[in-house]
């Protein structure tokens, strides 16, 4: 039961992180930057993408076309889409998320 869920969504991070990488491409080379601002510059998109998609009325093709392609996975994330933000109840929200999940996974067991 793990092993499936922890598949099914490692397959959606892997899906979001590439098309990220399509729609930023300073992802794509940065051995130049330090470590700490490599994670500065991931930090910064990731920041901007969710500002973008939580804030503007235009649709975020990108991502829309990976969603359509993977529908099969979303069963794994749902519930997701709005857990994870840029707030300061970070450490709160991932605990929760966390709770959220082993609860999920437990009422889905065989």
């Amino acid at each position: 039961m793990f092993n499936h869920a922890h598949s099914s969504l490692r397959s959606v991070i892997e899906r979001s992180f590439g098309v990220w990488k399509k729609k930023w491409a300073i992802l794509w080379d940065m051995p130049s930057y330090s470590f700490a601002k490599q994670a500065d510059i991931m930090m910064s998109t990731m920041d901007l993408h969710n500002f973008i998609r939580r804030y503007s009325s235009r649709n975020d093709i990108d991502f829309n076309e990976c969603e359509q392609e993977g529908q099969d996975d979303r069963v794994a994330s749902q519930g997701r889409q709005e857990t994870c933000s840029d707030t300061a109840g970070g450490v709160e929200e991932m605990i929760a998320l966390r709770d959220s999940i082993s609860d999920q996974l437990y009422e889905s067991r065989p």
